[in-house]
């Protein structure tokens, strides 16, 4: 199952079109995308806004159906209740992987302006009062299910000025909840929601470069600085960061 989340205007069906789509054609998959929205504007498509609670059920009833038929399948959902990580733990139950995706915009203030924008392109309204109450549920649920994912991405749409123009930025890739890779210049925003997920990290890195720098300050012949290589970029770290640490390491020992 792949799970797109995000608060009410982050882009969240913008970026299952614009990106994860067509990366999944290119791989040869055909998953359906289960969405609340597109279901109430194919039933409804003159009485947008009106239909949802109805919209949502039929949803979840296509959702059970991929369950039970073990058919992979591509949802969305704002995230704001804690109901929905018993989506996630669901589809584990079932024997699915499940490939998060967090679409993110910083504040509510900027969602809740895109939900106008999708207003004015004949989308579906919320209230603004909702979409402030929804976003800090929203945020603590993300931080559990970042953990929970078999795989999860975090992706900062603070670009994207309209609905159809998803401007997303890779922040961060974690497996089991452990943060394998990000972006050189992580927002403050994902700072703040992950910190625990992304201090572990650097502070990984940090442990992988002290190990390096001790293997150089052993050994530095050829053969050596090819290891400490193949080890610096398996934890993903770059030569720049490596000279840095060893600046670092080197002042230190000299104290």
């Amino acid at each position: 199952m792949i799970l797109i989340a995000g608060i009410n205007g982050a882009g969240k069906t913008s970026f299952y079109y614009n990106r994860l789509k067509p990366l999944l054609e290119e791989q040869g998959f055909e998953f359906p995308f289960i969405n609340a929205d597109e279901i109430e504007k194919a039933n409804h498509p003159t009485e947008i806004g009106q239909h949802g609670v109805a919209a949502s059920r039929e949803a979840y009833r296509h959702r059970t159906k991929h369950f039970n038929d073990k058919t992979s399948f591509v949802t969305e959902s704002v995230y704001s209740q804690q109901s929905k990580n018993s989506l996630l733990l669901k589809a584990q139950s079932y024997g699915f992987d499940v490939y998060l995706h967090h679409v993110h915009v910083p504040s509510p203030d900027i969602a809740y302006k895109r939900v106008q924008t999708r207003v004015q392109l004949k989308g579906h309204h919320v209230d603004e009062e909702v979409v402030k109450q929804r976003y800090p549920r929203m945020v603590r649920n993300m931080q559990i299910a970042i953990s929970e994912a078999d795989v999860g991405y975090v992706w900062d749409n603070s670009q994207g000025h309209t609905v159809n123009q998803s401007l997303n930025q890779f922040v961060m890739k974690t497996v089991r909840g452990n943060v394998t890779e990000t972006t050189e210049s992580v927002p403050k925003w994902a700072l703040e929601i992950y910190q625990k997920q992304l201090k572990a990290y650097s502070d990984h890195k940090a442990q992988v470069c002290l190990s390096a720098f001790r293997m150089l300050m052993r050994d530095s012949s050829d053969e050596s600085r090819i290891r400490i290589n193949a080890t610096l970029r398996a934890a993903k770290i770059t030569p720049a960061e490596f000279l840095v640490a060893v600046k670092y390491f080197s002042d230190k020992s000299k104290r």
